[in-house]
Order: structure tokens, then sequence, then C-alpha cells
């Protein structure tokens, strides 16, 4: 480094080049510690489940009424 007291581009490179295992370190640590937290530690703020049986006539039935009221009028 140089002696004037001025950081230089250079300077600041080679700075960063020693310490990039730290500069990778400390994001991957934390990154792993917020998806720990948020996957087994948090609670969910809000939650809902819903559960829907349909029936194979109900489906079939409702299908054929919705198919002759789409059917166009044949104007001929």
């Amino acid at each position: 480094m140089e002696t004037t007291g001025e950081v230089t581009l250079k300077d600041l490179v080679e700075i960063l080049k020693r310490n990039r295992t730290l500069l990778w370190a400390m994001p991957l640590v934390l990154g792993v510690l917020a998806l720990v937290y948020a996957f087994f530690i948090a609670q969910p703020r809000y939650a809902s489940t819903a559960t829907v049986s349909v029936s194979p006539l109900q489906v079939q039935a409702q299908l054929e009424q919705r198919i002759q009221v789409q059917q166009p009028p044949s104007d001929l």
C-alpha cells in the first residue's frame, strides 16, 4: 500500500481479495440461519385449510347442465 494516506482502487481490490472468504461466509451463514428460522422456528401468522369433496355423479350432472346452457341457438 502507498504511504500517502490515500486509498486507491487497487488497494481496495486487494483488501477485498484477502477477505473474500469472510465476504462470502457471512451472508451464507446468515442466509442459512434465516431459512432455518423461517421453516422450523417461526409460527405462521395466518393459516387456513380447505377440503373439497365432489362426487362424480354431481360433476357429470353439473357439466351436462352447463353444456345445454352454453349451446348456441341454431338459426337456419
